[in-house]
């Protein structure tokens, strides 16, 4: 695998764990909030934590987009070079 190959794999890894360290840090700030909520009994707190769309993270997108368009050109130039 070439340059862009792993490039590729390396931005396609990145998004996915952007993705999955926000998705974190929005459970862990809907726990921190809605905890002393439970414990004292008042107020009303959500049942769920409001965690974004994938479509709503650019960085996510463009690491994910920027990824898969590199693997392709890779493969596109591996099938290129091996049907000679």
């Amino acid at each position: 695998m070439k340059a862009k190959g792993i490039f590729g794999c390396i931005f396609i890894l990145a998004s996915g764990i952007l993705f999955t360290v926000e998705r974190y840090l929005s459970v862990l700030i809907w726990s921190v909030l809605t905890t002393p909520m439970l414990t004292s009994g008042n107020g009303g707190y959500s049942a769920l934590p409001d965690m974004d769309a994938l479509k709503l993270n650019f960085f996510v997108i463009l690491f994910l987009l920027l990824g898969v368009f590199l693997l392709l050109i890779e493969i596109y130039e591996t099938y290129k070079r091996n049907s000679h």
